[in-house]
């Protein structure tokens, strides 16, 4: 029997994504737009949601961690649809 594959996460809000990733300050090393200033590019990026989400409650490269009581996994389901919705 083939292994049953994962499902999707549940869709986030654009729009609320956006407004927490400036918030929790997200935007101070990876700019407004994602396009990246001390940490990387992460506008329209092509890690999985779950990579995001490992990211950002075990960074690595200084990346400061976000836990489940800063950034909730709703929260970073709304951050993963802003970024994703980024040219």
């Amino acid at each position: 029997m083939p292994p049953t594959p994962t499902p999707p996460p549940p869709a986030g809000n654009f729009q609320s994504g956006r407004q927490v990733f400036v918030t929790v300050g997200c935007s101070t090393c990876h700019r407004a737009d994602g396009t990246g200033l001390v940490g990387p590019r992460i506008a329209n990026t092509n890690l999985s949601f779950a990579e995001v989400l490992g990211q950002l409650r075990s960074p690595r490269e200084g990346m400061p961690p976000f836990g489940p009581e800063t950034v909730s996994d709703q929260q970073v389901r709304d951050i993963y649809a802003f970024l994703k919705s980024l040219p």
